[in-house]
């Protein structure tokens, strides 16, 4: 499944790796990725709610929740994120997508 810039008619994935075209969301979030809207919007990492990753002992392990804030400490999804692949393999991601500005300002 590729990136896709437009997830609906009104909400958008904001993160935008430059590379959408041809990134999957699995890369993404195992690189921590992102594009010109980072700065505005978060980085991939504040944009991932949950993941579902196998670990390289080949059990399934659910991280994150749909709800924000859901857990105590320190986030286990921060092992992850970002960690290209080293520690596991992800499966499933649950992300956060924003509605599109109503207008855009030069």
């Amino acid at each position: 499944m590729l990136v896709s810039k437009e997830v609906g008619p009104d909400f958008f994935y904001s993160p935008d790796p430059s590379s959408y075209s041809v990134c999957s969301i699995g890369g993404n979030v195992s690189h921590d990725s992102g594009g010109i809207h980072v700065p505005k919007y978060g980085s991939t990492f504040s944009h991932v709610l949950g993941i579902e990753v196998i670990t390289v002992e080949g059990k399934i392990v659910k991280l994150g929740a749909l709800k924000r804030r859901s857990y105590r400490g320190l986030d286990p999804r921060s092992v992850f994120i970002g960690s290209e692949g080293t520690i596991g393999v992800i499966a499933k991601v649950y992300l956060r997508i924003i509605r599109k500005p109503e207008v855009r300002g030069l």
